[in-house]
């Protein structure tokens, strides 16, 4: 026991480690081509992953700003799109994390981490007609990128693996309606997508 936990010290000291030095890389990166958002892009990413949301939504506004002056579109940036939702998201801020994920998918209608995050949005909100809208869409999604991820060239998608939440929300949703035969489909998807069953189980019981 003791030896597995100086292991898994060790673990975290070293990915500490290596985030300071990408995080001195990027910034190293952004002195010398300041106007260039890629860096802009996976410095917000980093901070994104240590929580710093108030730093990562500075950086993805960089981003907006500079890629505004590229005369072509790059599906990278959807991913700051959804970088930035999600900071959003995590300090209450929902019109903006909505806004960021209209804007998205008015560039390209493709991104299903907008339409994944559109779905939470909406379910929060209590808009069942825009977050059925949204999930059915998400889930089209889903079954076009496992049968022909070709289609999406170079996008990134961080949501793939939360998939059973949309089904999960989608039986409450319907249950709510008193459509139970869907609801009972949905609650069927989710644990068969979940992969831990222990955290389905007890987000069942916590909303019976």
């Amino acid at each position: 026991m003791i030896a597995r936990h100086v292991v898994n010290l060790e673990t975290i000291r070293m990915e500490k480690e290596h985030l300071r030095n990408e995080n001195k890389r990027l910034k190293n990166e952004i002195e010398k081509d300041p106007d260039n958002p890629k860096f802009h892009h996976y410095l917000a990413v980093a901070y994104l992953g240590k929580q710093l949301y108030d730093k990562t939504l500075q950086e993805c506004q960089k981003v907006f700003h500079f890629a505004s002056n590229q005369t072509q579109e790059n599906d990278l940036y959807l991913w700051t799109h959804f970088v930035g939702a999600v900071s959003y998201m995590n300090t209450n801020q929902i019109d903006d994390a909505e806004r960021l994920c209209l804007r998205a998918i008015q560039k390209n209608p493709m991104h299903l981490d907008s339409h994944y995050l559109l779905s939470s949005i909406y379910y929060i909100k209590g808009n069942e007609q825009a977050f059925i809208s949204h999930s059915d869409k998400y889930l089209s999604l889903i079954k076009l990128l496992n049968n022909n991820p070709g289609k999406f060239g170079l996008m990134v998608h961080n949501t793939v693996n939360h998939e059973w939440r949309i089904h999960l929300h989608r039986g409450f949703t319907y249950a709510s309606f008193g459509l139970n035969k869907k609801s009972r489909k949905e609650y069927s998807l989710a644990l068969k997508k979940c992969h831990n069953k222990l955290h389905f189980m007890k987000i069942i019981h916590f909303n019976r």
